[in-house]
């Protein structure tokens, strides 16, 4: 009859490869984001007027989308965890079950 279980098994290293480096890529981002935060503020300090206070409106409004959009990928890769963990749970529940059920 063969392991009829092995046809559904995922992949969960592969799986857990994929979002760790959905996390790394949302830390070097994370990161990204308050180096240039840093850096406009430097230059707030050297840059005066109208110009300056335009540059820095727009530039803080796009770091905050930007957060906003890392922030929801954060939640994204949580959410991934989350069921990727209760995929397996459910796996090995159906697994166990087909196992007491031949014998």
């Amino acid at each position: 009859m063969g392991d009829i279980m092995g046809i559904f098994k995922a992949d969960y290293k592969e799986m857990l490869l994929i979002i760790g480096r959905l996390d790394e890529i949302l830390n070097k981002l994370t990161e990204e984001l308050e180096l240039l935060k840093e850096a406009l503020l430097r230059l707030d300090i050297t840059w005066k007027g109208d110009a300056n206070i335009s540059f820095m409106a727009a530039m803080f409004k796009d770091i905050e989308r930007i957060r906003a959009i890392t922030d929801n990928l954060v939640n994204f890769s949580e959410s991934l965890k989350r069921g990727l963990r209760l995929y397996q749970e459910n796996e090995e529940r159906v697994e166990k079950r087909i196992m007491e059920a031949r014998i």
